[in-house]
């Protein structure tokens, strides 16, 4: 996968650059609505939404660069994928129930506050593509619970502690925008 420029912008390959498998990416935002707009998903810095991804409950973050956006704000930032998942409470078990789920795995760091969990792990990943050290976080964002996953690459380094500033940030920000969205519409 190669980033490249056909002279109409920025386009994602798949591939060699000469073969087929080209397409323009849709611009990458540094926030997005899910759930039909009850919770503003917001990418932490230096990382914005690829809006491809997007389901009503469901979205992929990467660097802006990487997604043909802003490289200047994506300088500091690791080569990392954040995933965002959102189910409504009733749906979902517990934090505490998820949390304690992930103990089966071998758990590195652990921290619940100001009711976001955050776990790092050293497990099976979702895709071979990942390191298996990786950083998983929840929170109540309304009557939802957002789960965030950030995964570094193979061959890439370890998230190490920035795995956790991402996921605080997103959650923390994703939390603030979302309130002030609710407010907005009452």
């Amino acid at each position: 996968m190669a980033c490249t420029d056909d002279g109409n912008g920025p386009v994602l390959a798949f591939g060699d650059a000469q073969g087929g498998g080209l397409f323009a990416p849709a611009a990458p935002k540094d926030q997005i609505a899910l759930m039909g707009g009850d919770v503003v998903l917001v990418a932490p810095d230096g990382f914005c939404v690829d809006t491809r991804s997007k389901r009503r409950n469901f979205a992929l973050m990467a660097r802006c660069d990487v997604l043909g956006g802003d490289s200047q704000s994506s300088n500091a930032a690791p080569l990392a994928i954040l995933t965002a998942s959102v189910v409504p409470v009733a749906d979902d078990t517990t934090l505490t129930e998820t949390v304690a789920a992930e103990r089966k795995d071998r758990v590195l760091d652990i921290s619940d506050d100001d009711g976001l969990f955050l776990t790092r792990l050293k497990s099976d990943p979702p895709s071979d593509a990942f390191r298996n050290d990786f950083w998983r976080g929840s929170a109540n964002v309304g009557v939802y619970v957002l789960r965030l996953g950030a995964y570094s690459a193979k061959g890439a380094p370890v998230l190490g502690p920035y795995g956790r500033v991402l996921l605080e940030e997103s959650l923390t920000f994703t939390r603030a925008a979302s309130q002030t969205s609710a407010a907005a519409t009452n």
